[in-house]
């Protein structure tokens, strides 16, 4: 660890963040405002316990609430306790609970062998469940279904508390008592027939209503949950579940996570639901700790934009009352904005909070907020346009830039006039992949190849731009079969095979529907989209990395379905894409984004961020007291609700955000001419701190540009652009595969490795895959029993693991004899010398520092690491599994060439690997098949500092290429090459 880092910056902590991270003994508690640098503290202590104490980085957890959460401390962790960082368990604690699941499987035997519950196959369990049952409150008799996705997003969120039914009908009473507590029930003076203190009937009304709907929630929840077991089925939402009632069950289980983890870290506490806290008690509620575990959380009241408030409340109160001598740190002390903004957001928040502590700004520099009301939403977007232009002219980045709002909706607009105006600009939201232009277009005509006679999908397919038939021909074509097909029987395919101009297209449909039939669907599909021209299309858009990465989240997906089914099909996939259709279900794909632009996000995503310049914009009340963002379906737990107070903390987060200045902005008009009142929020800040601009003047400037709104722009966000491509060199560890492709040609590791085009596995890579699989969890499971396994457990795993994969009817049958008479033999030679003091499958990732000070990250999975000495540290020996051809075999220098590269990058993985704890000794390549001399090979390698310095300059050739835009450049100039080849095509 770099303590010199660490010094330098707990020197600069103040005395309330010192106690903080020097608390590392017994339960602390931080009430850690906006701008308080609660994660410095987070990870400062994280770091300061490695330094005091003799646990290591695994032994401590970290949990978050975000997956950005989980990055941003990791990062931060990295600048202060190097690779180690990689080594500490940070997590989301929904993928806290799956890595328990994972790491102790054999306390879940349920989970093992079940399988995940597609989203459509949950919507149509749901859909079976309210034909069956006899519901009247959650039901409509006009539709039984209208409400199927507001019961579906009710159970999610029964589930997300961590509630069985058992649990949620428990709450049921009690959550009607206190709704009939609330004084807004009853009259406060005579009304009619009414006294004072008589309840209205109006709300006794409401309550029964939502009481009655809440109980037949819990029905269809039970219900939900019997057919799951019924069909080995398991929902993604019952990981937190389960495990939390695993721990309360099974005293073993508990026993192995809290000897597993000593220090424990709560992020964003606030937010915390009962479950969640529940699995923070039951890690830490070990008797011999006595109610003072170490367990350290960090929450804000003020910030709660998931929980309501009482509820914040109570997840504080309830960590001072279960620990005992809680120490509890306040930091007030804000680092990040100037006065004007802290006070501001302060007079706002107190309208919810009115003991709300303020916060004193280290910022000398002020400027008070800009309130600005526009005529319109045009003119409110394209002030805000100009302004950020002008901001980004005059040196400001554009990354330090956001512009935040409150829900979705209007983005495209935003998007528009950005790319109107040449901004760069990233969105935080995702897109919807199934109502893509293009992927849509890809889905006809993967139905065109399920059905070549579904004339509706064919008819469409003749305008899909990527397949380039005439639009024009297209057109007389379907005029002539309009003719042709008033009597019946007549297909569109058979018109098209009387005519020339569609024997290309023909062919192609042909030749992709006999693959289809002979090929596992999520190999096919990559075939369908590399063949169809769909890939080179797309890759050719101004936008494409938004396309490229809506083609991974979707490919994505098949493996997901295919891993689920093994006999997976075109027309299972082409069922589901018309189910979720029918049920308005979409597969969701992040931005394909990765450059510095100016950050466009909700303010729910805005949560953890900072900016220099933060615009809010459509701040109306429609918007934010109006938009009621809580569930369709009242129930008695503890999310977000949507009252004033919950888009009032809201809009403080929001505020809270920016650094040095803040605009907010609003219109009368929307688009359609309707009249909007600004946000009540906006008249809560005290005047002090705000300045009213008229906007006459500006909007009058604005007038010439307004038809910029009338012209589409399509946004440049291509692929290969070089600043984005060194952003992504940085994001992306570089592996030594990764390396290889490089040396062969430049651009196979631009299209491989850096956008990652969909690759097409052959069957001999799941298969090499496959006997990897079976090695490993074979010497796992030596390993846990101190005994090297008989060859029957050797040759089963092999099976599980073929059964698993994507291969089928003849490529299975072949692969799987292959496998077991070569896996077998290679038992019988080697079982009697194989150690059981190992590792297997062990993943490095570590900082590397280039000779410009750049750093970026390697990271390789060692098959096997045998301890010579001790697992602790010491002499170790590598063994890496090969199949295919023996070393002694491969004929060309390059094969060698990648596995002598390989073998050195294991021995720059290891070299800092827990603080180089470990001496490789020797590297094997462990060759599994046999040579075709009927024996096996092992090649040994002993790397010397030369070898290091060899590869070292390869990563400083390719850093280099990339950061320089050489990259795309080069290639290889081999005769031949796919790769040179297909870049020539894209860049004509």
């Amino acid at each position: 660890m770099d303590d010199v880092a660490f010094q330098e910056a707990y020197t600069k902590l103040n005395t309330e963040q010192k106690r903080a991270v020097d608390s590392f003994e017994g339960p602390v508690m931080v009430v850690a405002g906006p701008g308080t640098g609660k994660t410095t503290i987070l990870t400062l202590r994280i770091a300061n316990i490695l330094r005091k104490t003799d646990v290591g980085p695994e032994n401590i957890l970290a949990l978050t609430f975000t997956n950005s959460g989980v990055h941003a401390m990791r990062k931060k962790l990295l600048s202060v306790i190097g690779d180690a960082a990689y080594r500490v368990h940070i997590f989301t604690f929904h993928s806290f609970a799956e890595h328990i699941i994972k790491e102790f499987p054999s306390y879940f035997p349920v989970l093992e062998y079940a399988k995940v519950i597609t989203a459509i196959e949950k919507v149509q369990l749901l859909e079976e469940i309210l034909k069956e049952g006899r519901f009247t409150h959650i039901v409509s008799s006009h539709d039984p279904l209208s409400s199927l996705l507001s019961v579906k997003r009710a159970i999610d969120d029964i589930k997300k508390d961590g509630l069985s039914p058992e649990d949620f009908r428990l709450r049921i009473p009690q959550w009607k008592e206190k709704m009939l507590s609330e004084e807004s029930v009853y009259y406060k003076r005579k009304t009619g027939a009414y006294n004072v203190g008589d309840a209205k009937p109006a709300e006794l009304e409401k309550i029964e209503s939502r009481v009655a709907k809440a109980e037949e929630i819990a029905d269809v929840f039970e219900m939900y949950q019997e057919k799951l077991g019924e069909r080995n089925r398991y929902d993604f939402s019952d990981m937190v579940l389960t495990v939390l009632r695993e721990l309360e069950t099974n005293e073993n289980l508990k026993l192995d996570v809290e000897e597993q983890y000593q220090y424990i870290h709560v992020d964003e506490h606030q937010d915390t639901n009962d479950g969640q806290n529940r699995l923070i008690e039951l890690i830490t509620d070990a008797e011999h700790l006595g109610g003072h575990p170490n367990v350290f959380t960090v929450g804000d009241e003020k910030q709660s934009i998931y929980r309501f408030q009482g509820a914040s409340a109570e997840a504080f109160t309830r960590f001072k009352n279960i620990f005992r001598d809680v120490v509890v740190v306040t930091l007030t002390d804000n680092y990040r904005s100037t006065k004007s903004i802290l006070e501001s957001s302060h007079s706002l928040i107190t309208h919810t909070m009115r003991d709300a502590a303020p916060l004193t700004p280290a910022m000398t520099a002020d400027r008070p907020i800009e309130i600005y009301e526009f005529q319109n939403y045009t003119y409110e977007l394209m002030y805000v346009a100009k302004e950020i232009k002008k901001l980004i002219e005059g040196g400001v980045s554009a990354s330090e830039i956001a512009v935040i709002y409150r829900s979705n909706k209007h983005i495209d607009e935003v998007q528009q006039l950005f790319s109107a105006e040449h901004i760069p600009y990233t969105v935080h939201s995702k897109d919807a992949v199934l109502d893509d232009a293009h992927i849509a277009n890809l889905i006809t005509f993967s139905k065109v190849i399920h059905d070549p006679r579904d004339n509706h999908a064919l008819g469409q397919s003749l305008f899909i731009d990527f397949l380039g038939i005439d639009p024009l021909v297209a057109v007389g074509t379907l005029a002539a079969f309009r003719n042709a097909s008033k009597g019946e029987g007549v297909a569109l395919i058979d018109v098209l095979a009387d005519s020339p101009a569609y024997q290309g297209y023909l062919q192609c449909i042909k030749s992709l529907k006999t693959r289809s039939q002979n090929t596992s669907f999520e190999v096919f599909f990559k075939e369908l989209m590399q063949e169809s021209g769909y890939l080179e299309h797309v890759l050719t858009l101004p936008d494409s990395r938004d396309h490229l990465q809506k083609a991974h989240t979707l490919t994505d997906e098949i493996k997901r379905q295919s891993d689920q089914n093994k006999h997976y099909s075109l027309g299972d996939f082409v069922a589901f894409v018309d189910a979720a259709r029918a049920y308005g279900i979409d597969i969701e794909s992040t931005h394909g984004m990765a450059e510095d632009g100016v950050q466009c996000m909700t303010a729910h995503k805005s949560k953890g961020l900072e900016f220099e310049y933060v615009f809010m914009v459509n701040t109306t009340r429609k918007a934010w007291e109006k938009n009621r963002g809580g569930p369709a379906l009242a129930l008695p737990i503890d999310n977000f609700k949507g009252e004033l107070d919950d888009e009032r903390r809201l809009f403080y987060v929001a505020m809270t955000r920016a650094k040095k200045h803040l605009f907010i902005s609003s219109s009368k008009h929307d688009w359609e001419g309707v009249e909007h009142e600004p946000s009540q929020f906006i008249s809560e800040i005290d005047d002090v701190y705000r300045t009213r601009v008229d906007t006459a003047d500006l909007e009058s400037a604005l007038y010439s540009s307004s038809s910029q709104f009338l012209v589409h722009t399509t946004p440049e966000r291509d692929v290969f652009d070089t600043a984005y491509l060194t952003k992504l060199f940085f994001e992306r560890n570089l592996s030594v595969s990764a390396l290889n492709n490089y040396i062969h040609c430049s651009l196979k590791y631009f299209f491989k490795n850096l956008i990652l085009l969909p690759d097409v596995y052959t069957p001999f890579l799941v298969y090499g895959n496959a006997v990897h699989t079976a090695l490993e969890e074979y010497f796992n499971a030596s390993k846990d029993a101190k005994m090297v396994l008989d060859r029957d457990m050797l040759i089963a795993y092999f099976k599980k693991a073929m059964a698993r994969s994507v291969l089928f009817d003849g490529e299975y049958e072949r692969y799987t004899e292959r496998g077991v008479i070569a896996l077998g033999m290679y038992h019988d030679v080697y079982h009697e010398i194989w150690s059981t003091n190992l590792a297997t499958e062990l993943y490095i990732k570590r900082r590397y520092p280039l000779n410009d000070g750049d750093e970026l990250t390697i990271s390789g999975k060692l098959d096997k690491v045998e301890f010579l000495e001790s697992e602790a540290g010491g002499n170790v020996r590598v063994i890496d599994y090969k199949t295919g051809k023996a070393y002694s075999e491969k004929k060309r220098k390059e094969q060698k060439a990648d596995l002598e590269r390989q073998v050195v990058f294991y021995h720059l993985l290891l070299d800092t690997y827990k603080d180089g704890a470990y001496r490789v000794v020797e590297t094997v390549l462990d060759f599994v098949e046999k040579t075709k001399k009927g024996t096996f090979e092992q090649k040994t390698f002993a790397v010397q500092d030369t070898d290091k310095k060899r590869v070292n300059e390869e990563i400083e050739a390719l850093a280099h290429d990339v950061k320089t835009g050489a990259l795309l450049k080069k290639g290889c100039g081999k005769r031949g090459c796919e790769w040179c080849a297909l870049y020539k095509r894209l860049r004509v």
